[in-house]
């Protein structure tokens, strides 16, 4: 049926799905890690190392966040009919972009945080989503 976007679930690739959270997960542990941009970011919340609680649940919550934002990713790149690297990459730079960035945007503005603050976040968030869609974009 001609303009009709039909989602076939049953062809969606789970184990890229699983790699490309699992991906994202692990750029993020990197991206606000004390070697990454993790100092600054700390800074930049007013927050100090001993002012986190313990990891454990926000890190399985973040876990659980990437895997649910790598399947969303892996509907739209199969939308996009996406069959390359490079093809779900630049999908997922568009929802990185289009769709991450703005609303962080967004809630830096009405937050009145600085800059850099918007930069560190957004730009985990453009990364993680070229990154997985690239993956999804590859392995379907």
């Amino acid at each position: 049926m001609e303009g009709t976007l039909i989602v076939e679930f049953s062809s969606l690739n789970y184990l890229a799905i699983l790699l490309a959270g699992l991906s994202g997960y692990v750029l993020g542990a990197l991206w606000y890690s004390r070697t990454g941009f993790g100092k600054t970011w700390l800074k930049r919340m007013g927050l100090e190392g001993d002012d986190l609680e313990e990891p454990i649940g926000p890190m399985a919550l973040a876990m659980l966040s990437s895997l649910i934002k790598a399947f969303a990713l892996a509907l739209v790149v199969q939308a996009f009919g996406a069959k390359s690297f490079l093809d779900g990459a630049g999908v997922g730079l568009l929802i990185g972009l289009g769709l991450n960035a703005t609303s962080i945007f967004s809630d830096h503005l009405f937050g009145q945080w600085d800059f850099q603050l918007f930069v560190i976040r957004a730009g985990y968030q453009v990364c993680f989503s070229t990154l997985a869609g690239g993956i999804l974009g590859f392995w379907r």
